[in-house]
């Protein structure tokens, strides 16, 4: 995509979120480049953590121009971002916190892919402290979904991963929207922790992407959802020993 490109993919973003362009968030958790190549996934977690009224000046609006101009454009909120309390730090500092790690680490070890070459976004693009701080009954999932829609057509991913499969997470709130339609049997594939004592799954189900193309035609794409980072870290060799043997990325029959 040339400047042109991307500007005009912006301003069709704003568009869709003018409602709540002034609110605290963030769009993409990745740069520019995972939108000029190919790239197999759409790495999504549930919303921008961090405090609204601390982090007020940093707008969803504001996102969106960093985004388009941001230098170099090879980087991804997952290792290039400052997530800590420090009032002051330097880049050494970035990428550090938990989270990040085990995304940087299941992206690696799982999808076999450095995170900055993963396109990223959150579900919600409104920033709450705590998932379950998002608003209830109004119309931001439906605003953000439109958006979501608008990225699967250019992304064109092979698997969108979910950092989350319960109540309330991505991958629940993907089964309910109009972005996607599910066309095949949802699945879910436990696995337990090293101590036995506990299963965790990894879930997914087949959909076809709506497209308006040319030619009329959708594309599938497998949705999967694993625990979300908090749970363990999903770079942990019983985790990839786990994913391993379930092959969720060849297994599941997604085609080219």
């Amino acid at each position: 995509m040339n400047a042109g490109e991307f500007k005009h993919l912006v301003d069709k973003i704003r568009e869709h979120l003018k409602p709540i362009l002034d609110e605290s968030g963030a769009v993409f958790y990745s740069g520019r480049q995972t939108l000029e190549g190919k790239t197999d996934f759409y790495l999504m977690g549930l919303n921008p953590g961090g405090a609204p009224d601390v982090m007020k000046e940093e707008t969803i609006k504001r996102s969106l121009s960093d985004w388009q101009g941001k230098k170099p454009d090879y980087w991804s909120e997952y290792r290039d971002a400052y997530w800590g309390k420090k009032q002051q730090w330097t880049d050494a500092d970035n990428g550090n916190s938990r989270h990040q790690k085990w995304v940087r680490d299941f992206c690696a070890d799982c999808l076999g892919e450095d995170v900055r070459n993963v396109f990223s976004a959150n579900a919600i693009f409104k920033r709450t402290k705590k998932g379950v701080d998002l608003p209830k009954g109004t119309n931001v999932d439906d605003i953000c979904w439109q958006v979501h829609k608008l990225l699967f057509s250019k992304v064109q991913p092979k698997y969108i991963i979910c950092l989350g499969h319960g109540s309330g997470s991505p991958f629940e709130r993907l089964k309910q929207k109009q972005c996607l339609d599910v066309v095949g049997p949802h699945k879910d594939e436990p696995f337990k922790m090293p101590n036995g004592k506990r299963s965790f799954y990894i879930r997914s189900f087949e959909a076809a992407q709506i497209q308006n193309k040319p030619t009329g035609l959708d594309r599938l794409v497998r949705v999967i959802g694993v625990p979300h980072p908090s749970w363990f870290p999903l770079g942990a060799n019983w985790f990839r020993e786990a994913w391993e043997k379930l092959s969720p990325l060849t297994k599941l029959g997604v085609g080219p």
